[in-house]
């Protein structure tokens, strides 16, 4: 991986890889490169990077993203409750922990706010996708995410959370894409920014506990508490 191509215009949109092929949609536009072998391994990229080019293009870098799926498997202390922390590599899907740039999959039912499925102990996490079909997640630090996904069924949500740390903790959501979704925080010095396009840029902080609902459709702010 590592390889790189320049293409014109101001945004990358999408990318799809197949078996052969790539697709690659711009705001000028779709290229579609066929006959693709993906170096001798055959390891097909399942991740990008954007950067401007020197010439003014659109450089844009294949990369393999970690794929990690999130699961209950041993709790942790954080302040006195007991919680199932991201940094324990027990509560990975084969062992598999997130990283700068992975892909997650949260998918936890039964839990609620004030017990949340999972605790985000990283002090600083980049996600290019996270993927939220249930449960609820608690941030302890700070967590980036390029694109939230959210289910249509269940109920679900994410929150900046110091209620056990009792330190800071932010949520920032770049893109959201959901039929429902619950998005807050709980606590003093806890921040959750939305700034998806979509749902019009906010943040929100609140010394004890505050949520957003979203519901589809349609797209709307709304009081959750």
């Amino acid at each position: 991986m590592g390889n790189s191509i320049a293409l014109p215009g101001s945004d990358v949109d999408s990318i799809t890889f197949s078996t052969s092929s790539i697709r690659i949609q711009t705001n000028l536009g779709v290229t579609l490169f066929s006959n693709v072998d993906y170096e001798t391994d055959g390891t097909m990229p399942n991740g990008y990077t954007v950067g401007t080019d020197p010439s003014g293009l659109q450089r844009i870098t294949f990369a393999t993203v970690t794929v990690a799926t999130f699961q209950q498997g041993a709790t942790g202390t954080v302040g006195t409750s007991p919680e199932y922390i991201w940094s324990n590599s027990a509560n990975w899907a084969s062992g598999i922990m997130p990283s700068d740039g992975s892909q997650v999959t949260f998918d936890v039912s039964g839990s609620t706010p004030s017990t949340p499925g999972g605790y985000d102990d990283f002090s600083s996490l980049y996600l290019d996708k996270l993927t939220l079909p249930k449960g609820y997640l608690a941030v302890g630090g700070s967590l980036t995410i390029s694109n939230l996904l959210v289910g249509e069924s269940g109920i679900r949500g994410i929150e900046a959370d110091t209620l056990a740390n009792g330190g800071t903790a932010s949520v920032t959501i770049d893109a959201l894409s959901f039929g429902g979704a619950y998005v807050g925080a709980e606590g003093a010095n806890a921040v959750t920014s939305l700034d998806a396009t979509s749902t019009r840029a906010r943040s929100i902080t609140r010394p004890t506990a505050a949520w957003w609902c979203f519901r589809r459709p349609p797209t709307r702010r709304r009081s959750c508490c």
